[in-house]
This record gives structure tokens, C-alpha cells and sequence, in this order.
């Protein structure tokens, strides 16, 4: 039986000057090339015929971008981060969420995954939950936290020189250790790790007011990655509350939960809006 293809970043770039006739739809990371071929294939007819690749990170978009020749065959997908200034390409989508992560949190995407779940009506499912509650619960603690990582991003690690050792945040553990809640401890521990001593949190709420519009729900802004651990719980939590016995390990751990919401994530209207050029480009 012949193995899955494994191409690296450099390879999937190379390919669409080699292969002009094959649409292509570049993402960042190699995780996000799963959950984007989905989203995209959803609906589509089964005959459209496109491949989606991943270029290794945002730095690796631009430079092709800039410094490339210009390809009718591919589009881009990157995502919102932090940015303050975006690239403007007619064949590049900009994420309107920090990250395709942050599309997980979503009533529609939610409720669809449970229905099926627990084999209930729609809108049965609604009523167990919804983010606004849990954008409520943990959005004091988020935005104090927002606030120094964009700090650090902008300010911070720029400066930084070449092979010094910077704090890790992304992948900082902030969940309360049972419940779903965001720990206030852990995110101010996280503060004090990437702020420096001299610079007093109300500069950095000075500079985060000035530089940073916070329009949006903070689970949409906020690294999506870094409150997987609480969603999941948050979903388990208000399910358990109604007694329901037919979990049978759904919901119970990270991977099992984001199996079932990434069958659902293109109920999400929000990522329907953004993909929607990419749907076009590729005639789904």
C-alpha cells in the first residue's frame, strides 16, 4: 500500500510553478492542513480538484509573496495574530480570528458537534451552553493577559538579540488545574514571566490601549491554542450538569473533543465568510 505523501514547506512551494495545471491553497503549519482541506472540501462537489498545502509558517507567505513570481494557481490563508500591518494580495485571505483555533468557539459549531453527540435536536443543544458565558467567566483574567503577550509580541521580542532565550508563552498551561475557568494565578505568573520588571503594567495597558482595538469577543482575540484545555472542559461541564449518562468518553479529553468540533467547525459562519474567495477560487 502506498504511504500518504509527505512533502516539506520548501517542496510545497516548489510545486505550484511545477504543477500550474492543480489549484493550491496554502496555509501556515502542517496541523492546520487537515482541518482547512475539510472545512473547504465540505459541500464541495466531489469532482473539484485542489490540494491543500502548508508553507511552513507566515515569514515563509511573505517572502514567496514578495519575492516570487505572481501564480494564478494558488491562494493564501494566514493568520490574524497580532498583526498591525497586513499584506494585501488579491490572492491572500487574512483570518478574521487570531488563529483557526479561535473558530472552535462558536455556538453553531458547539451545539452541531452535540447534538450528535448525545442524539438530540438542535436546538435542544443550544440551550446547554454558549461562549458569551464563557467569554464572561474568564474575560477579566484573558484581558489582563492579552494585554502583556501583545506587549511582549510588539515590544519585547523584537529587541531580543540574536540566540538569547526568550520566555515560551504559547504553550503555557493556564487552565485552573480542575475546573474550566482560566487560572488567575497561572496567567499572573505568566505577566510577571514576560514582563519586564522595570515596565509597570499600566504601561503596558497604555500601550495596549493605543495599539490594540478590542472589538471583538476576547476568545476571539486571544491565542486560540492556549484556551483549548478550558473549552473542552467548559463543554464537558455543561453537559455533565444536565445528567446526561451518553458521554461515553466524548468530551472527556482534548483530543476526542477537537475530533468532534473539527467535524463541525464549517458550521461556523464566520469561517464560511472569510473561506468564501477560497471556495470561489477552487469552484467548490
Amino acid at each position: 500500500m502506498a504511504g500518504i505523501p509527505k512533502y516539506s514547506a520548501e517542496e510545497n512551494l516548489r510545486r505550484i510553478s511545477r504543477q500550474k495545471s492543480l489549484k493550491f491553497i496554502v496555509v501556515e503549519g502542517p496541523y492546520d492542513v487537515p482541518i482547512y482541506d475539510y472545512v473547504i472540501r465540505c459541500g464541495a462537489d466531489s469532482g473539484v480538484d485542489f490540494d491543500v498545502v502548508h508553507a511552513g509558517g507566515k515569514v515563509a507567505i511573505q517572502e514567496f509573496l514578495t519575492t516570487k513570481k505572481q501564480y494564478g494557481n494558488c491562494m493564501f490563508i494566514v493568520d490574524k495574530d497580532f498583526d498591525a500591518i497586513k499584506l494585501e494580495y488579491d490572492n491572500l485571505v487574512y483570518l478574521d480570528r487570531y488563529s483557526i483555533e479561535n473558530y472552535y468557539f462558536c455556538d453553531e459549531v458547539i451545539s452541531s458537534a452535540i447534538s450528535i453527540s448525545l442524539n438530540c435536536k438542535l436546538c435542544d443543544a443550544k440551550k446547554l451552553m454558549s461562549i458569551a458565558e464563557f467569554n464572561e467567566g474568564n474575560k477579566d483574567t484573558l484581558l489582563n493577559l492579552l494585554k502583556a503577550i501583545v506587549y511582549y509580541q510588539n515590544e519585547i521580542a523584537p529587541q531580543r538579540l540574536r540566540g538569547e532565550e526568550a520566555p515560551s508563552w504559547s504553550d503555557t498551561f493556564i487552565c485552573n488545574e480542575n475546573g474550566w475557568e482560566i487560572s488567575r494565578e497561572r496567567a499572573e505568573k505568566l505577566i510577571d514571566d514576560i514582563i519586564p520588571e522595570n515596565i509597570t503594567f499600566e504601561d503596558v495597558t497604555a500601550y495596549f490601549d493605543r495599539n490594540f482595538e478590542l472589538a471583538d469577543e476576547i476568545s476571539n482575540v486571544f491565542p486560540g491554542k492556549m484556551l483549548k484545555t478550558s473549552l473542552q472542559r467548559y463543554i464537558r461541564t455543561k453537559i455533565r450538569e444536565v445528567g446526561t449518562k451518553k458521554l461515553n468518553g466524548k468530551f472527556s479529553n482534548i483530543d476526542t473533543a477537537y475530533e468532534l468540533l473539527t467535524a463541525h467547525l464549517h458550521k461556523s459562519p464566520d469561517l464560511k465568510g472569510i473561506l468564501r474567495p477560497i471556495k470561489e477560487f477552487v469552484g467548490c
